[in-house]
């Protein structure tokens, strides 16, 4: 559940003439890499990556689960933090003097897991079409962002982000496990939270950026707001996937005597609603403007069943003909003059 995490604290006593020597050390899977100034890479890095400030401030973040596993494919737990921590702090103290890890600040923790879904990809492409309150939305080809200022939600698919990152790294050592975890990362749709010092502070109750031990302390809260926004994420996804399998159903009694209408209903809703690349300038080009919003107009009536007592609906979505409608509204015109 937890993946990357940024600490900071102040040091004493600092060796700089050891810290390039220090920098290509490791730590559980991970080896150290030092910044001047700003650190620079993001959180896929399998580094563990540290800058020391000119007034002695030592910040670093890394990977939980690729300081355990080498990648980050299996959650760590809560549990795992301090047994890594220490860890980094023993080696920390053959270049400086450093606190113990009860008085380090977490400037960050990200909470992940996966979607509950069997089909990644179409999954990723209907979270293209929702968006989240106060936060801003970015759709890539295998990502979705939702950005703010005190936390941010990413879902992406697993598989091109493993094989990009870690894949070749594992292949050089065992080619067989790497293999294993390819197969694992397949079809597999990820969301991950990253949680600021502002959201910590004020959800975890501390006035300052909360320690290390607050963040153990007060976990379930973490936990219970990261669940909250998995399920979030889920709702939208799960009735769209049911849709997605009613609708071509619906559309095929609808229009009993009109398969090929119905299947090309159907294919619309599958181009403008549900496509992985989705081009709306593609789209333009192979409907009409007047056929889009007729398509629309059909398959919205369809899901909110405003067609089921409506002739005006009936007749505009094709059910039936303009001799029927005509028929239908002289009945319905006689019936209100007599009462």
């Amino acid at each position: 559940m937890v993946d990357t995490i940024r600490i900071r604290t102040r040091v004493r006593n600092l060796d700089e003439t050891k810290i390039f020597e220090f920098s290509c050390q490791k730590v559980g899977n991970l080896k150290y890499r030092y910044f001047k100034d700003v650190i620079t890479v993001g959180s896929w890095s399998r580094d563990l990556n540290f800058v020391i400030r000119d007034d002695l401030t030592l910040v670093f973040e890394f990977s939980l689960p690729k300081f355990y596993f080498n990648h980050n494919l299996h959650l760590a737990s809560f549990e795992m933090i301090n047994d890594a921590l220490n860890d980094i702090r023993k080696s920390f103290l053959s270049i400086c003097d450093i606190p113990e890890i009860d008085d380090w600040d977490c400037m960050r923790i990200d909470l992940c897991d996966y979607l509950d879904t069997t089909d990644a990809y179409h999954s990723l492409s209907l979270l293209k079409h929702i968006s989240f309150p106060r936060k801003k939305s970015y759709y890539y080809d295998t990502s979705v962002m939702y950005v703010g200022n005190s936390y941010s939600t990413k879902v992406y698919l697993k598989y091109p982000e493993f094989m990009i990152n870690d894949f070749m790294a594992i292949k050089k050592v065992d080619l067989g496990y790497a293999m294993q975890l390819k197969n694992l990362a397949d079809n597999k749709l990820r969301v991950e939270t990253t949680y600021r010092s502002k959201w910590l502070k004020e959800n975890l109750g501390t006035i300052k950026t909360p320690k290390i031990k607050d963040i153990i302390i007060k976990k379930n809260k973490l936990i219970n707001h990261f669940k909250y926004t998995k399920k979030k994420l889920l709702l939208n996804v799960n009735p769209m996937l049911m849709v997605q399998k009613n609708l071509l159903k619906e559309l095929k009694q609808l229009y009993p005597k009109k398969k090929n209408t119905a299947l090309r209903i159907y294919q619309f809703y599958v181009l403008y609603y549900n496509t992985y690349d989705f081009n709306k300038r593609a789209i333009e080009q192979l409907y009409s403007k007047s056929t889009i919003c007729r398509y629309k107009f059909i398959i919205s009536s369809i899901l909110s069943q405003s067609y089921v007592n409506d002739i005006d609906v009936q007749y505009r979505i094709g059910m039936i003909t303009n001799k029927q409608y005509k028929h239908f509204k002289s009945m319905a015109s006689c019936s209100s003059s007599s009462s």
